[in-house]
């Protein structure tokens, strides 16, 4: 807030102020764990970060392939 000229009043801070939204961990059974959020949320909504692997179509295909054969 302190960069912004809206101060406290700043609409940009959920991530700084951890302001997300409630989710819980999940056992899926076949695809390990996930996310699930405990609310309904708009489209649009800051929801968390996100950390972790980006992989393209190329190597989801690639990986979707090699687990099929194995």
């Amino acid at each position: 807030p302190g960069l912004c000229e809206a101060g406290d009043r700043c609409q940009n801070q959920r991530f700084t102020k951890r302001l997300y939204p409630k989710i819980e961990r999940f056992f899926t059974g076949s695809r390990g764990w996930g996310l699930r959020s405990l609310i309904d949320i708009k489209k649009g909504t800051f929801i968390n970060e996100y950390v972790g692997e980006i992989i393209d179509d190329q190597e989801c295909k690639r990986r979707l392939k090699e687990a099929h054969e194995n």
